[in-house]
C-alpha cells in the first residue's frame, strides 16, 4: 500500500516545517506528516530542517544558539513562526500519522510515543482522571508516530506519559525524562 508523506509538511507549497505548511498538508490527505526537530539553546523543541536558521528564516545563526523566545520572533516565512514539537502534536492528533526525525544529534532528546490506553475509551494508567462528559482524546501511540536519527535514537524500553497532560514523555541520556509540552520533569531519585 502506497502511503502520501508531507514532507516537512506541504513544503513546496507553503514555507517548510511551519505550522501553515502541516494544516495544507492535513488539506491535500496526506497519510503521514514529516518533521525534524532541533533543541534551542534553553532546551525546548522546535521544529526545524536544518542545523542553522538561514535557509528558512530572516536570521542566521545555528539553531541550538537561539533561546525560546529569540528563535520564536524569527519569521519563517509569510509571517509564519518556528513551531513547536507540541503544537504540531496538537494539530495531528487523531488526523494524521507523524515522523519525527531527530536532527541535532549533540541535543539530549529522545522522542518515544506513549503506551497506548489499555482499551478504547480507559485512560492511559497514571493519567488524571477526565471530567465527568469528557471523552478521552487519541493519544500518539507506536502505530501513529516514528521517530529516526542519523545516528539512530537510543529508545528506553519503557513508553511512558506524563502524568500531568498525558503526552509524550522525552528521554535524555542521562535517564531523566521531561514533558514536551507542559514541562513537567519528575524528580530525579538520589
Amino acid at each position: 500500500m502506497v502511503q502520501i508523506i508531507g514532507h516537512r509538511g506541504a513544503r513546496g507549497l507553503e514555507p517548510e516545517n511551519t505550522m501553515r505548511s502541516f494544516r495544507k498538508a492535513l488539506e491535500l490527505g496526506v497519510d503521514y506528516i514529516e518533521c525534524d526537530v532541533h533543541m534551542t539553546k534553553d532546551g525546548h523543541i522546535v521544529l526545524m530542517h536544518d542545523h542553522t536558521v538561514d535557509r528558512t528564516t530572516n536570521a542566521s545563526g545555528p539553531v541550538n544558539s537561539f533561546t525560546f523566545d529569540e528563535i520564536r520572533k524569527l519569521d519563517a516565512g509569510e509571517g509564519e513562526i518556528i513551531p513547536t514539537l507540541g503544537e504540531l502534536l496538537d494539530l495531528a492528533r487523531g488526523k494524521v500519522k507523524l515522523h519525527i526525525e531527530l536532527k541535532d544529534e549533540t541535543a539530549p532528546l529522545q522522542v518515544t510515543p506513549p503506551t497506548p490506553s489499555p482499551a478504547p475509551g480507559l485512560p492511559t494508567p497514571g493519567a488524571p482522571a477526565l471530567p465527568p462528559g469528557q471523552t478521552p482524546q487519541p493519544q500518539p501511540t507506536p502505530e501513529r508516530v516514528s521517530v529516526s536519527a542519523p545516528s539512530g535514537p537510543y529508545i528506553p524500553p519503557q513508553l511512558t506519559t506524563c502524568p500531568n497532560c498525558s503526552n509524550i514523555m522525552t528521554f535524555s541520556p542521562d535517564g531523566s525524562t521531561f514533558c514536551i509540552r507542559c514541562g513537567y520533569k519528575p524528580e530525579l531519585k538520589k
